[in-house]
């Protein structure tokens, strides 16, 4: 199974691909990431998720899902080994929170963009997330846009997976009716969730052959067993498994 780690020569990659996967939900002005207009340097207290591998650092912000990559300066050596204890063997992603430093700055590779700066040393928390609501994602179509060993390509053709939550008056507090698209087959069943925690239900599916989205329909049913942690992280909800290693990420979709 595809694992999410980068080697350097594709971390430029990375940044791109979850560049393009954020934005703002919409949040409370109050606790919503707002970065000067003329690029000058602002910090701040942080919170969101950071992912270190390969000497190559990123940090995804909570309220806005905006993704910076990470200055090796400041109390980075010291956040680096803390990183590496929590995580262990596993490439995840930790919670951070922390005050931090945003800089314009050109990178080696790609476009001049904001880079972060730990200012301290950041609390770092392996297993926890930046959170969800029910009331955020209930009664929207919510589309794939990142699957785990699949680029984006894989979804021009409009074939993507969805998750639809709808209340159920029946059932007990947090467990939810379920139902979508697996990129072929129609499935439905429930979701039990809270504010970190996901948890699929068995799903009864339509017994379709695709032949084109086969192996993504296959991926999207297994990480449906694997995801455990859910994050809404701007306008973009995360999926991770039992060690924090990123699985999928989708958008509100008017499908």
């Amino acid at each position: 199974m595809p694992q999410n780690s980068f080697p350097r020569s594709v971390a430029s990659g990375l940044l791109l691909t979850l560049s393009l996967l954020a934005g703002c939900a919409g949040q409370d002005s109050a606790t919503v990431l707002n970065l000067p207009a003329d690029r000058s340097a602002m910090t701040t207290d942080s919170r969101g998720m950071l992912m270190y591998q390969a000497d190559a650092a990123v940090f995804r912000e909570c309220s806005t899902g905006q993704l910076f990559p990470v200055r090796m300066a400041g109390a980075w050596l010291e956040t680096e080994r803390r990183y590496l204890e929590a995580r262990g063997e596993s490439p995840a992603w930790v919670l951070a929170e922390g005050q931090a430093t945003y800089e314009w700055a050109a990178p080696m590779e790609g476009p001049e963009r904001y880079h972060l700066t730990f200012d301290d040393i950041p609390e770092l928390t392996l297993g926890q997330f930046c959170g969800q609501s029910a009331e955020a994602l209930l009664d929207q179509v919510w589309a794939v846009v990142h699957l785990d060993g699949f680029g984006l390509d894989r979804f021009a053709d409009g074939h993507r997976p969805t998750v639809k939550l709808t209340a159920d008056e029946d059932s007990a507090a947090g467990d939810y009716a379920v139902s979508g698209s697996t990129g072929c087959n129609q499935y439905g069943g429930q979701l039990t969730l809270s504010a970190e925690q996901m948890a699929f239900g068995s799903l009864v599916t339509t017994r379709m052959y695709c032949m084109n989205t086969a192996d993504i329909e296959a991926r999207f049913l297994d990480m449906t067993r694997e995801a455990v942690r859910g994050s809404l992280e701007g306008d973009t909800w995360h999926w991770y498994d039992a060690e924090g290693r990123w699985l999928a990420a989708l958008q509100a979709s008017d499908r």
